[in-house]
C-alpha cells in the first residue's frame, strides 16, 4: 500500500542515525517528522471516509499504522545530535514533541467518534 511506503520512508529518514547522500542531515530529519504529522493530520485515524465532492474515500491510518508513527516520534525524541550548528537534534525533538500531541488529540478524536457511533 502507498501510504505505508511514505510512513515507512518518512521513519527511516527521521532516525538519528539516517544518512542522506552519506552525511547526517538535521533538516531531512526535521522535515521528515514534520512530513509525518502533517500526512496525520489530512488522513486522520478512523474509518474510510468520502469527503463532499470527491470522487474517492480517504483511507485513514490503521491501528497498525498508528502506533508505527507513535513509534517514530517517540524514537525522535532520543535525537540529541550535535553539529557545528550545537543540538541540531533539538529540532527533530521539538517537532516530536508537537507530533506527539497532535497524533494523540487525534486518536482520542478517533475513539470518541467510534464509541458515539456505535451507541
Amino acid at each position: 500500500e502507498v501510504l505505508n511506503s511514505v510512513l515507512t520512508c518518512l521513519s527511516e529518514a527521521s532516525r538519528k542515525e539516517a544518512l542522506i547522500g552519506g552525511v547526517s542531515d538535521a533538516e531531512t530529519r526535521r522535515n521528515s517528522i514534520v512530513s509525518l504529522v502533517n500526512i496525520c493530520k489530512t488522513v486522520g485515524i478512523g474509518t474510510a471516509r468520502a469527503s463532499k465532492g470527491d470522487s474517492f474515500p480517504i483511507y485513514p491510518l490503521t491501528t497498525t499504522q498508528t502506533k508505527f508513527v507513535f513509534g517514530t516520534l517517540l524514537a525522535a525524541m532520543d535525537d540529541y545530535n550535535t553539529d557545528r550548528r550545537g543540538d541540531v537534534g533539538s529540532w527533530s525533538r521539538i517537532v516530536a514533541m508537537n507530533g506527539l500531541e497532535t497524533l494523540a488529540y487525534l486518536a482520542i478524536g478517533a475513539t470518541y467518534a467510534r464509541s458515539h457511533r456505535d451507541e
